[in-house]
């Protein structure tokens, strides 16, 4: 019985690591059809190479954010750590971006986007939220193109789906004002 409590023991802390080692972060959303999905990016992904560099993304339904965060046993939980992150002055970097921060009309207007922004991140950081979908992107920043390396899509009880195919990981140019050329931002160093 001492095995088995040590062996349980072990597996929590190897799980929690697991599981905080991601730092998802607000990277714009996509539309499909009546569908929303907020994009995450994981800042602790980044790798970087000479020429290219390399991260994660997954979305989320803005119906299960949403969801999660009327759930009454969890919203203690998100408010706190929300309201932590607003009193320290933290900025989700994708609402920093000069042509997303033109885009707010109001300081009242940019501070609402702030704490909505910051409530989705702290959804998306725990690992029960179910996602759409994860892939991991690279980008050439010097060449501004960008393509899928491998992916996945999720049914609503975020099991993978079955791929339809091969993926296409073709290059592509990243177009100005696109989520793509946004991400460009966030993750490719400056020159």
């Amino acid at each position: 019985m001492n095995f088995l409590h040590c062996l349980s023991i072990v597996m929590l802390i190897l799980t929690s690591q697991v599981v905080s080692a991601s730092d998802w972060k607000y990277g714009g959303m996509t539309k499909s059809g009546n569908d929303t999905d907020i994009v995450f990016y994981d800042n602790s992904s980044i790798i970087r190479t000479s020429t290219v560099t390399r991260f994660w993304i997954k979305s989320i339904s803005l119906k299960k954010l949403n969801a999660y965060s009327a759930q009454k046993s969890r919203r203690s939980q998100l408010i706190d750590a929300s309201a932590t992150k607003i009193a320290q002055g933290y900025i989700p970097a994708f609402l920093g971006l000069k042509s997303v921060r033109a885009a707010s009309k109001s300081d009242i207007e940019f501070k609402d986007r702030v704490a909505t922004v910051i409530l989705w991140e702290v959804i998306a950081n725990n690992h029960d939220i179910k996602m759409s979908s994860r892939f991991c992107f690279e980008i050439n920043c010097d060449q501004k193109m960008i393509r899928a390396v491998e992916g996945d899509l999720f049914d609503n009880q975020g099991n993978v789906k079955p791929k339809q195919g091969p993926m296409n990981q073709e290059w592509g140019f990243i177009a100005p004002d696109t989520t793509s050329a946004w991400w460009s931002e966030l993750v490719c160093l400056p020159k």
